[in-house]
């Protein structure tokens, strides 16, 4: 065996100091600083699957708050066209607080819908309206306050006073049954003027919708 063949060092040695020198290396650049920035790496993780479930939660609720909005919208609309009352509808408002307080009407008169002067309407760009009702009948003040009532509290219209006169009649109340207004024998009876004016906002005409509006509308759909 010569000096040569002696001095050669194993090809195997050279590879498990090669192997172990990659090790020690691995865990002073990758390992180690990987464990020390473990617990963020973990909670960056556990947030961003938060906020994934939260979008998702978000994207599958989109379709119901949509459908939600439109069924809405639709019966918003229906319950308006019930309730509102306007110069067409007035007519039928009388009819029936006259039929409910059991008024026997001697005159009444409708005016059409006039534009508002000061030009004031809704936000969708509505003119508001009004259209002046005059009716006159024979009965006790407590049948006038009734009217009252009925004209500004349980009407769907937006109905304002103009002017009342009463005049007193040289007859008296006899006492009846089922009235919706009690009536007293010999209770003074008069006779009434009253003068309401109904304001409205005329949804029958075409407007154009400012830009707000309409990007909400688009929005909603």
């Amino acid at each position: 065996m010569n000096k040569k063949q002696q001095a050669q060092v194993p090809v195997f040695l050279i590879v498990i100091i090669v192997a172990l020198v990659a090790v020690i290396a691995f865990i002073f650049i990758v390992h180690k600083p990987f464990l020390e920035k473990k617990p963020k790496y973990e909670a960056d993780h556990a947030s961003a699957v938060s906020q994934i479930s939260l979008y998702n939660d978000y994207l599958s609720r989109a379709s119901e708050v949509s459908s939600s909005i439109v069924s809405m919208k639709a019966e918003y609309e229906e319950r308006s066209m019930k309730l509102f009352v306007n110069a067409d509808k007035t007519p039928d408002d009388i009819r029936t607080m006259v039929n409910k307080l059991d008024i026997t009407l001697d005159t009444i008169a409708f005016n059409p819908g006039v534009e508002d002067s000061e030009g004031r309407t809704t936000v969708a760009g509505y003119p508001l309206y009004y259209s002046d009702v005059a009716i006159t009948f024979k009965g006790t003040e407590s049948l006038l306050l009734s009217t009252l009532d009925y004209l500004e509290v349980e009407s769907d219209g937006s109905y304002y006073v103009n002017a009342i006169t009463m005049s007193k009649d040289d007859e008296t109340e006899t006492e009846t049954s089922g009235n919706t207004v009690p009536v007293k024998s010999g209770d003074p009876r008069f006779t009434f003027n009253i003068n309401v004016r109904l304001y409205y906002f005329n949804t029958k005409v075409e407007v154009s919708l400012p830009e707000s509006v309409e990007s909400s509308e688009e929005s909603a759909a």
